[in-house]
């Protein structure tokens, strides 16, 4: 893992980790792993779920950065970050890194996570990562009962990534990244789906092929 981590920083700025499993008071477990870099953290458990994000220097040379305030269901799930610039007419940026409540029977916890998303106030540039934790379509993972993502939901995770003018015709059918064409298992899942805003001009230059 720590190999991974600094193989990553090599071309990155920006980490996104998921699934820690730290304790709820482990705030210096990985903060030696990147010599100049600061780990930034919202753990639940040493059992389960649990988020970080490595900056590297650079990143903390041109911003300051802050936590906005989410509600604590999220503790362990999302760990929004704000990237308040330096320079004064450089843009904000708000970090959200995810790792959704993941299961059927978890539909409503993973709903209330991104309404709680939803409510942070929107930066000039908003980068959301991590492990979604849901499909539109069952061919597009393995599990026997695919765990879709509720209307309410995806309101709310479109309003938060400000994608007013998301329609759903410019949308792929399913997933177009996979990390195999044969779903066995859980490891094999593709991506989640792909939601974008972009107008016809900008289609042009960035539609996933």
């Amino acid at each position: 893992l720590v190999d991974n981590i600094r193989a990553l920083a090599i071309h990155s700025h920006i980490i996104f980790l998921q699934e820690t499993h730290l304790n709820h008071l482990d705030y210096t477990s990985l903060n030696n792993i990147l010599p100049g870099w600061l780990a930034y953290y919202s753990n639940k458990s040493s059992r389960s779920a649990g988020v970080a994000t490595l900056l590297s220097p650079r990143v903390h040379k041109a911003y300051t950065v802050s936590f906005p305030p989410i509600a604590a269901e999220a503790q362990g799930h999302a760990l929004p970050l704000l990237l308040t610039p330096r320079e004064p007419h450089d843009p904000t940026v708000l970090l959200h890194n995810l790792y959704l409540p993941t299961g059927t029977q978890h539909s409503e916890r993973l709903a209330d996570v991104l309404d709680a998303c939803a409510l942070l106030p929107p930066a000039t540039h908003n980068i959301a990562a991590g492990d979604i934790n849901f499909v539109d379509l069952a061919a597009d993972t393995s599990a026997a009962r695919p765990h879709s993502l509720s209307a309410r939901a995806r309101k709310s995770w479109c309003r938060f990534l400000e994608l007013f003018r998301l329609k759903e015709t410019v949308q792929p059918l399913h997933t177009f990244f996979r990390i195999t064409d044969t779903l066995v298992h859980s490891r094999s899942a593709r991506l989640d789906r792909v939601f974008h805003s972009l107008d016809e001009v900008d289609r042009q230059l960035f539609q996933p092929t």
